[in-house]
């Protein structure tokens, strides 16, 4: 209502999203901690595009992450990159910016909480496609679930999916040098003008 009044709302972009979903007594758990459960990973996301870009009506059903949501900002903001354009054109045509969606959870063993009733491990990586996510621990278990039947999560065999794992064999590798690596990024001087200019 204030951007309407403001009249800004048809140049302005709203974004609405989750980090992570929450157990509301699924598998007999309350909350959110330790596991990468669907209902904790698969969350809303709500976009409201300026109307100078617009991106496709109704919902998008393909696979998205919030890494994503970094390009998707640039896109909406103006920032013309090859990477945002060929978003942007996916997103418009309804077809999928990525084949697999990745996720990691750690935390320290702490007393409290490996003794709880679903602690599994202190680090958990998942990678997920439409139909199966496959999730290994820190001790090397590997679990793959079959997300396509009523009853989401139902564990199948990892036989079925040398490509889920190779692309958790990849980000696990990937994720722990990115980790040794990470630094900020500083905004050249050209791509901030055109997030003002908005």
């Amino acid at each position: 209502e204030t951007l309407k009044r403001l009249g800004r709302w048809d140049r302005s972009a709203v974004i609405v999203w989750a980090d992570h979903g929450q157990l509301l007594g699924e598998r007999d758990t309350v909350g959110h901690a330790f596991t990468l459960d669907e209902e904790l990973i698969h969350v809303p996301l709500l976009v409201k595009p300026p109307r100078s870009v617009p991106l496709g009506p109704g919902a998008y059903p393909e696979l998205f992450q919030n890494d994503d949501l970094f390009l998707l900002c640039q896109t909406l903001g103006g920032l013309h990159t090859p990477e945002a354009a060929g978003l942007l054109s996916d997103l418009q045509a309804g077809r999928p910016v990525r084949s697999h969606a990745f996720a990691k959870i750690h935390h320290d063993p702490l007393p409290e909480l490996i003794v709880a009733r679903r602690w599994r491990s202190a680090t958990l990586w998942a990678v997920r496609d439409t139909r199966s996510k496959l999730v290994r621990d820190l001790e090397g278990r590997t679990y793959l679930y079959d997300l396509t039947g009523p009853e989401s999560e139902r564990l199948v065999s990892t036989a079925h999916a040398p490509a889920l794992v190779n692309a958790l064999d990849w980000f696990i590798r990937s994720s722990s040098r990115a980790a040794s690596k990470r630094t900020l990024g500083i905004l050249a001087a050209e791509g901030i003008e055109p997030v003002r200019s908005v």
